[in-house]
């Protein structure tokens, strides 16, 4: 980050490589920003307490700071503190208030907290199971630009699984998830790809796909590397 320019929150959540080192190296500013009431500072002041990112673990702190962003409605604390709360993370465990948080996250636009609310109903984590719902919450989040959602829903369509098979839709999903540098969409649209499944068959990107899969740590893509290529 250039010396002397004012620190952009969105700018150095958009720094993907060595994200702990641009916040560590940052810390102060960080803080000072935090301590001046601005929620989007406070919120990564929490996570750099969560993750020791320039400062000590201290999970208690990072809920506080947690807290301070979430009464300014800043959407992804609220998902942070559901966080906390569904691991035990300096705090009692409690599901049921992991999923207010989320839930609060969730209305407020956070996808990640989307995509949790969804999880809580599909294994009936503080709240009844409901396929359903886990679904519309999955889909709400991969709407909403979550990754990981669009990858969930993407081997729903895939599988035809609370929904009609539609490999057309597999495909448009795990291509986005794919392209996010999700592994598992990535061997999963590989799979595609190697059988002709809802696309043309083309074997030198399903190995390409299946390259970017086992850097990304899918052993199951080594093991088809080996076995097909």
């Amino acid at each position: 980050m250039d010396e002397g320019k004012p620190l952009d929150f969105n700018q150095l959540m958009g720094q993907r490589k060595s994200f702990e080192e641009q916040v560590a190296t940052q810390i102060d500013t960080i803080r000072q920003l935090a301590e001046q009431g601005k929620p989007d500072f406070q919120y990564l002041y929490g996570m750099s307490y969560e993750n020791g990112w320039g400062v000590e673990t201290d999970t208690r702190q990072a809920m506080a700071w947690y807290k301070k962003a979430a009464d300014q409605k800043q959407a992804a604390s609220y998902n942070a503190i559901g966080n906390l709360y569904r691991m035990g993370n300096g705090v009692k465990p409690d599901i049921n208030e992991a999923l207010r948080w989320f839930r609060l996250g969730a209305e407020a636009g956070d996808s990640q907290a989307m995509l949790n609310v969804g999880n809580c109903y599909y294994y009936g984590m503080g709240t009844e199971k409901d396929l359903a719902q886990a679904l519309h919450w999955w889909q709400q989040a991969a709407d909403n630009g979550n990754a990981y959602a669009m990858a969930q829903m993407g081997d729903c369509y895939y599988a035809g699984f609370g929904v009609d098979k539609d490999l057309e839709k597999a495909r448009h999903y795990l291509s986005q998830a794919a392209d996010k540098n999700v592994s598992s969409a990535q061997y999963r649209l590989g799979l595609m790809y190697y059988n002709g499944e809802g696309v043309e068959q083309d074997r030198t990107y399903c190995k390409l796909l299946m390259q970017k899969a086992r850097d990304g740590g899918m052993t199951e893509a080594q093991a088809f590397l080996d076995k097909n290529f």
